[in-house]
C-alpha cells in the first residue's frame, strides 16, 4: 500500500491564468483596488489576510504586480498563488457588497453618477462570482485547496 502524503503548499504550476486583452482590464481593476488597500494598510484587507493565514501582504502585492503587468498574457499560478488569487476574488465580492467599503471605493474612484457606480459594482460582483464558481468546480479533488476554499468562503467583511 502506498503511503499518501498531502501536497505541499508550493506545489508545481496548477493553473495558467489567462490575462489577455479581454481579461486584463478587469484583472487590473480588481488587483489595483487590492493593492491600493494594502498600501493604505486598510484594516479590512489586513484582517482578511490575517484571518486566512495562507499568505502575507507582500506575497499578495507580488501577485498583484504580476497580474497587473500587461506583458504577462498568462500568469502561471502554483497552489499558493491559486489560493491568493481565489481569496482576492472573494475579497473583491465582499468589498463591493459592503456599504462601508463601497463608500470608500467610491471616494477613491469617482464616477459620473450613483447608477454608474452601482452598475460597475454589480458587474464586478457577477464576474468575480462566475470566476469563483469556475475555480471551485475545477479544483475539488485537491484537499489542500478545498480546505483553503472553505475557509475563504466562510469569511464575511463586517460592516
Amino acid at each position: 500500500m502506498k503511503n499518501k502524503k498531502s501536497i505541499p503548499p508550493l506545489a508545481p504550476i496548477i493553473l495558467g491564468l489567462n490575462n489577455g486583452s479581454d481579461k486584463f482590464e478587469v484583472h487590473r481593476m480588481i488587483f489595483s483596488v487590492i493593492k491600493l488597500l494594502l498600501d493604505k494598510e486598510d484594516p479590512a484587507i489586513l484582517d482578511y489576510i490575517a484571518y486566512l493565514d495562507f499568505c502575507t501582504a507582500p506575497q499578495v502585492i507580488l501577485l498583484c504586480n504580476r497580474i497587473m503587468d500587461k506583458k504577462n498574457r498568462e500568469v502561471l499560478l502554483n497552489q499558493q498563488h491559486f489560493i491568493i488569487f481565489y481569496s482576492m476574488m472573494h475579497l473583491t465580492v465582499q468589498l463591493y457588497k459592503s456599504t462601508r467599503m463601497k463608500a470608500s471605493l467610491k471616494n477613491v474612484f469617482p464616477v459620473d453618477s450613483e447608477k454608474t457606480y452601482d452598475t460597475i459594482c454589480e458587474g464586478m460582483i457577477s464576474m468575480c462570482n462566475y470566476t469563483l464558481d469556475d475555480l471551485r468546480s475545477n479544483y475539488k479533488k485537491n484537499n489542500y485547496i478545498i480546505n483553503a476554499l472553505v475557509k475563504i468562503d466562510a469569511y464575511k467583511i463586517s460592516e
